[in-house]
């Protein structure tokens, strides 16, 4: 990857977002999001509903303590006025005992915020649905509690 001086602003705001899930950190991951923020998961046939930023947040919060040592591997990144293309895998320990390796495609609208400031706004996340489906069975009991 380039070095920061060398990324554009929306590869900027991209890699703010991506290092909260890095450090775990959840404020971290909000700072980066637009206040209009809005995330689409897909397939729809796991039947993880649109959220907004609110509940966006809410839903890793509860699902953040089970991940541990959190790494992303960006495969490919293109970039369109507005848009950012991702390819990348998902790595993490869990304390569910079930590997955590997830590989996604996601579509990233990046906005300016009320100051200017480019944001995540919109987030289209294609799941690898197998893998997506047999780690929510497993940590479910984990998010129940």
């Amino acid at each position: 990857m380039s070095s920061t001086s060398e990324q554009s602003p929306q590869t900027k705001a991209i890699m703010a977002w991506a290092q909260g899930f890095i450090d775990s950190d959840i404020d971290q991951i909000a700072a980066a999001l637009h206040p209009d923020y809005i995330h689409d998961t897909f397939p729809r046939s796991l039947k993880i509903p649109r959220q907004n930023k609110e509940q966006w947040v809410e839903s890793y919060r509860k699902i953040k303590d089970v991940l541990k040592n959190f790494k992303v591997d960006i495969h490919s990144m293109t970039e369109i006025p507005g848009k950012v293309f991702i390819h990348a895998t998902d790595y993490a320990d869990t304390t569910v005992g079930v590997p955590f390796v997830n590989e996604a495609t996601l579509v990233v609208e990046i906005a300016p915020n009320e100051d200017g400031e480019l944001k995540v706004k919109h987030v289209e996340e294609f799941l690898d649905s197998q893998f997506t489906a047999e780690f929510m069975k497993a940590v479910q009991p984990s998010r129940d509690s």
